[in-house]
């Protein structure tokens, strides 16, 4: 009995258990957020669909939400199902190059990472996307440990699968680059793999895929900057909140783990490293002139809690006194902090996302015949509605005189793209109702506000 207890499929089993619960818990308790109802709509951004196709995730959900309905739960139910099979999923590669210990720590800190349950619980396509490029860069890694070039097809496999769901699957192409020319001339420990004519091979698939994934965002530059060309976040935000999502102690030891391995020239120390690092300095680049958020980042969340996974192993095999305690206790701090997120999240974050149907709710709630309503994304407003609201982008005060009362609903981006429209807003219509939603990195603004016309 006790063997079986402490089996590593038992732990396995048990860390899938809890991180279904942490999935399935509260799942359609919050309200869509506006690229929710992007992914549940017809609409397409023009970029995706043609000859690759276009997101499986996005199809799954839209499948979900034809056969049980649309609510928030049917949308996230896929999302959710792939967040918690990718914990089991990915133990077995991981297990493979690191061993059973770190690979059960790793999967129990995925169970628990509030931004894993985040992502779990949104109906976009991001969690596929980081199960399709864990996979890709781990089984490249194998491919190599294991001198099993053929492998390395499979690599290229996951790769096209995450990019088919979205461009930033594109950042594993450097990440996957620079490990292999950091194993060539690194002067890492064996890889005589890497003498073979297969690796150029391999190096020149990686730059083909990446051109074929990039090819319709160069041919619609001028699309793509109109629609992304502006910047909403700085690099020190990006980089706090990024720390946040991971976790404080998840950091720490992930990046002591980082330097460790590299200056013992452990071949995946170089993965790992690159892993974490280059998603989060592209994005912090990119957010001085370009439209940026953390989730461009998520697909390095593998990478630390793997590095923190190892840096726990690590610190059990120490010659030090009471080495068994330590570990013990830094790995118990490591979830305590992710679990205490998970209960912000649940109980006073709203899911980490703003209250666009509370705000709808009540304005329905209070709506009489000659009524208007201007929202600030239209989208979420005529999914709450019911009906067609007036886009704030649109807005014109002349036209209010056609009606008796102006409802209007400011959003958390509101202030950056409507910034005239808001203040005419401010200076004559008197704010009603605050649905804001208070986070640590950020604040979700979501008010109403009523217009009585003269």
């Amino acid at each position: 009995m006790i063997r079986g207890v402490t089996s590593p499929y038992f732990i396995l089993g048990m860390i899938t258990l809890a991180g279904a619960i942490l999935r399935f818990y509260k799942l359609g308790e919050w309200g869509f957020w506006k690229d929710e109802i992007f992914t549940i709509s017809t609409k397409d951004d023009g970029l995706h669909a043609g000859l690759l196709g276009g997101s499986l995730a996005t199809s799954l959900i839209k499948w979900a939400v034809a056969v049980l309905g649309t609510s928030e739960w049917s949308a996230r139910l896929v999302p959710a199902i792939i967040g918690i099979i990718s914990i089991p999923i990915l133990y077995f590669p991981m297990r493979m190059l690191f061993g059973s210990d770190p690979a059960l720590l790793a999967s129990g800190l995925l169970a628990v990472s509030p931004w894993h349950i985040y992502w779990s619980q949104n109906a976009r396509f991001y969690i596929l996307l980081l199960l399709f490029s864990t996979l890709s860069l781990l089984v490249l890694a194998i491919s190599l440990e294991k001198s099993r070039p053929w492998l390395a097809s499979v690599a290229l496999a996951f790769l096209f699968l995450a990019a088919r769901e979205s461009l930033v699957a594109l950042l594993l192409i450097p990440i996957a680059l620079g490990y292999l020319l950091l194993l060539r001339f690194g002067r890492a420990q064996g890889f005589a793999v890497l003498r073979n004519r297969s690796v150029y091979l391999l190096l020149i698939l990686l730059g083909l895929i990446g051109a074929l994934f990039a090819a319709p965002y160069v041919r619609y530059f001028s699309a793509w900057i109109a629609g992304f060309g502006r910047v909403n976040n700085s690099p020190g935000w990006i980089f706090a909140a990024t720390v946040y999502y991971v976790g404080v102690p998840t950091i720490c030891l992930g990046a002591y783990e980082a330097q460790s391995l590299l200056r013992k020239r452990i071949p995946w120390g170089y993965l790992l490293a690159l892993w974490a690092l280059l998603p989060l300095a592209v994005i912090m680049t990119l957010s001085l002139f370009h439209y940026t958020a953390t989730r461009y980042i998520f697909i390095s969340l593998p990478a630390w809690l793997i590095l923190a996974g190892l840096a726990v192993s690590e610190l059990g095999a120490l010659a030090w006194p009471y080495r068994k305690l330590l570990s013990i206790g830094v790995a118990t701090l490591s979830f305590a902090m992710l679990l205490g997120q998970d209960l912000y999240y649940y109980e006073y974050q709203n899911g980490n996302r703003e209250n666009g149907r509370g705000a709808y709710q009540f304005v329905r709630e209070r709506l009489q015949p000659g009524d208007l309503v201007v929202a600030s994304d239209s989208d979420v407003g005529d999914y709450y509605l019911g009906s067609q609201t007036y886009p704030m982008r649109l807005m014109d005060p002349a036209r209010f005189e056609r009606y008796r009362r102006v409802w209007l609903v400011e959003d958390m981006d509101a202030s950056d793209l409507y910034p005239q429209q808001l203040a005419w807003i401010k200076g004559h219509a008197q704010q009603v109702a605050d649905f804001d939603v208070l986070a640590i990195v950020r604040l979700f603004k979501m008010r109403v506000y009523l217009y009585e016309v003269p």
